[in-house]
């Protein structure tokens, strides 16, 4: 059941993130955290945008500090939203995505990531990583779902439509 605001308290504060889902020779890349009570647990790559940040940019940068892979979005998987304790809702994008040519060989790619934010990174095989228990339970259901479907073209950015604003529409 989702939780809603008291009627009388008409703005919204909202925390913004983005992550990725890569699927590559039947193994997805998760990163271990470092940090916070889910300390130990597995997760995407991902993480907070930056002010202005697209969700895609965000999944894309995320991706890249936390494994060191570049990798191009390919479609909307999810939105997660939650409220938080403080009552901020946290909004959460979570994108198909396949890497970027330069990482597509016979071997899976060796990941790099920051030791201060994250205790570990690496390729899980994808009935694995749906089934294991350390693996933080919206994590194991993205994955599923992701492993569900075959959508592995690039995003199309289409821009222009409406002269009264700067939209770009992802597709």
């Amino acid at each position: 059941m989702s939780k809603t605001a008291p009627p009388h308290e008409k703005k919204t504060f909202a925390s913004l993130g983005a992550g990725a889902i890569v699927m590559y020779k039947d193994h997805v890349p998760l990163v271990r955290l470092n940090y916070s009570r889910n300390r130990g647990r597995w997760v995407l790559p991902g993480g907070m945008l930056h002010r202005n940040e697209h969700p895609t940019d965000g999944a894309r940068r995320e991706v890249y500090e936390e494994t060191g892979l570049r990798i191009i979005p390919c479609g909307l998987l999810a939105v997660r939203h939650r409220i938080l304790q403080d009552g901020t809702a946290n909004v959460y994008w979570v994108f198909n995505a396949m890497l970027s040519p330069e990482y597509r060989t016979a071997a899976l790619p060796d990941l790099a990531w920051s030791k201060t934010e994250l205790m570990e990174a690496r390729f899980w095989p994808i009935n694995e990583a749906i089934h294991a228990k350390e693996v933080m339970a919206n994590t194991r259901k993205f994955v599923a779902l992701a492993s569900e479907t075959s959508d592995q073209q690039p995003m199309q950015i289409i821009t222009g439509m409406d002269s009264t604003f700067d939209d770009e529409l992802y597709i």
